[in-house]
């Protein structure tokens, strides 16, 4: 088998077993360390989406579908990152956002961040 051949089993593999594939330039961007690591150094425009169960109101910790849940763990990491970017808390403030009511985030393809927020 020819090392390419090899390499698609493998990574063919690896997503039937679950594993997060991590690109040659780096972690996968929607990875938690990824995304912590964007937030320290985020300076851009971000959109800000509120995150209500409809039916009992009651604040969820995830946001659309396609975004992944994050642990309390993960959430704590995610706060504390937002925190050391001065540019990005300011800009939280702006919009009359607390960090701790920051539950989830994605940063897309092209660089945008998106924080959900409770």
């Amino acid at each position: 088998m020819h090392l390419k051949n090899l390499s698609l089993v493998a990574v063919v593999v690896a997503a039937a077993s679950g594993f997060t594939i991590v690109h040659a330039g780096g972690l996968d961007e929607s990875s938690p360390a990824a995304l912590d690591q964007s937030l320290r150094t985020f300076n851009g425009q971000f959109d800000v989406e509120y995150v209500r169960n409809r039916l009992t109101l009651n604040d969820r910790t995830d946001g659309p579908l396609g975004v992944p849940d994050r642990s309390p763990e993960e959430i704590q990491r995610m706060r504390s990152a937002i925190r050391d970017n001065s540019d990005l808390m300011g800009s939280l403030a702006q919009k009359g956002v607390a960090v701790r009511d920051v539950i989830n985030a994605y940063q897309a393809a092209d660089g945008s961040i998106t924080l959900y927020v409770r």
